[in-house]
């Protein structure tokens, strides 16, 4: 009775290991906002996303919340592979010069990619 007990908890135990994750839909453009200690830059977070979604070659845009300080990533994925590199530049210039609460990237297709600092801690 032991031995079929163990047998059925490491079969429930492996079943849960072996189940298929979610995929994950890969980003045309990627906006990351990072943080030093201060939280990340929701607002311009918030316009990228909004002018984004109105973006004609734009088909979605995922918020991907990853650290404790409100990091997040915003995926941009096109239409096509065809519209990434224009949805690129649309967004280009939403990313300010240097960042008023911590870092900010954007990265596109074919290598293409900003990174800004924010204001140095300490």
């Amino acid at each position: 009775m032991r031995t079929i007990l163990l047998l059925a908890l490491t079969t429930v135990a492996l079943g849960g290991c072996l189940t298929r994750p979610e995929p994950v839909a890969l980003c045309d453009v990627t906006i990351k906002f990072g943080s030093y200690g201060m939280g990340a830059d929701h607002v311009v977070a918030e316009r990228v996303s909004l002018v984004a979604r109105k973006d004609h070659g734009v088909r979605s845009v995922t918020r991907r919340p990853w650290g404790r300080e409100g990091e997040l990533d915003l995926c941009v994925t096109a239409l096509s592979p065809a519209f990434a590199p224009g949805v690129f530049e649309r967004l280009r210039p939403l990313i300010p010069a240097k960042g008023k609460v911590g870092p900010i990237s954007i990265l596109g297709p074919n290598g293409a990619h900003i990174e800004i600092a924010g204001p140095q801690p300490g």
